[in-house]
């Protein structure tokens, strides 16, 4: 979807579940009901496609999200990485497999501010990637609100 539809009202009804891809693993993050603050919500060690997708659609469900952000890596010059294609490609799939609006969001900074927050007790390295992915949808829930 177009970046600018995020705004729309339409978005307002449910939550929001981002993705933060990785060849290997992936994090996730959830939005609260009103669509204000993300949270931290699992870190996901990924084995074949069809257990992937049945987790995610376990994911979906629990939550009744219709509303998926997926971090697009981005090189600090604007240009794609070469996984952003790989991450295309998962989008797709999740496209066709489920009924979700799916929108891209540039990840450059998420493990970054990942990375930062580790430092700290509380956050240990391991949750990196839901952590990327809580980064990625705060950013994202605070353009909404702009």
């Amino acid at each position: 979807k177009n970046i600018n539809q995020a705004k729309s009202s339409k978005y307002n009804k449910s939550r929001i579940i981002a993705l933060d891809f990785g060849t290997r693993k992936f994090g996730l993050a959830l939005s609260d009901p009103t669509l204000t603050i993300a949270t931290p919500l699992a870190n996901y060690q990924r084995t074949i496609l069809n257990t992937d997708l049945n987790y995610l659609a376990n994911q979906f469900a629990s939550y009744a999200v219709s509303t998926l952000v997926i971090g697009l890596p981005k090189e600090l010059n604007n240009e794609y990485k070469i996984i952003a294609q790989q991450v295309k490609s998962f989008a797709n799939i999740l496209n066709q497999k489920f009924i979700l609006d799916i929108f891209f969001w540039d990840e450059r900074y998420s493990s970054r501010a990942a990375a930062r927050l580790t430092q700290y007790k509380e956050f240990k390295k391991e949750n990196n990637d839901k952590i990327s992915a809580c980064v990625i949808l705060q950013s994202f829930l605070d353009f909404r609100k702009n």
